[in-house]
């Protein structure tokens, strides 16, 4: 305090919260809660080849489809300006090959700010699915004469 009247700082409070009063109006001007939306959230389903639910001979060379769907447990909100970009990053870490138990980690999804991660969470597999192999072929070439 005394380094500040010695440098000419004014001893008036009133000056000081003035300043503070511009540095918290810029804030409340410029940045905004920035709340993901549930929608960017939602996957659409992945097709797996070679890949079965029920051993049946009508899915056989079919690619089956499995929902997706993101693990996050927590809401997503962050301070962002408003000429910030916000976006939302999907990769997949390697290509899936069935099998696929329900609650693997398929990938991720990042959000970032002005290029800055600011949450990631697991994209994840929604249902089970088997390979097909010798075995199940024959179960369900079983299944299909035994109806």
């Amino acid at each position: 305090c005394i380094a500040l009247l010695a440098c000419g700082w004014p001893n008036n409070k009133k000056y000081r919260w003035s300043d503070a009063k511009t540095l918290f109006q810029y804030g409340l001007d410029h940045y905004h809660l920035y709340e993901g939306a549930k929608s960017a959230l939602e996957m659409p389903p992945m097709e797996i080849g070679s890949a079965y639910r029920n051993a049946r001979l009508s899915e056989w060379g079919k690619r089956v489809k499995v929902p997706l769907y993101v693990d996050h447990g927590a809401q997503m909100t962050f301070l962002k300006a408003d000429w910030d970009e916000a976006e939302m990053i999907r990769s997949f870490s390697k290509m899936v090959k069935a099998p696929v138990e329900k609650g693997d980690k398929l990938g991720t999804v990042s959000y970032c700010v002005g290029g800055q991660e600011m949450y990631t969470y697991d994209i994840c597999a929604g249902e089970s699915v088997l390979r097909w192999n010798f075995a199940a072929f024959l179960r369900a070439l079983w299944t299909e004469l035994t109806l």
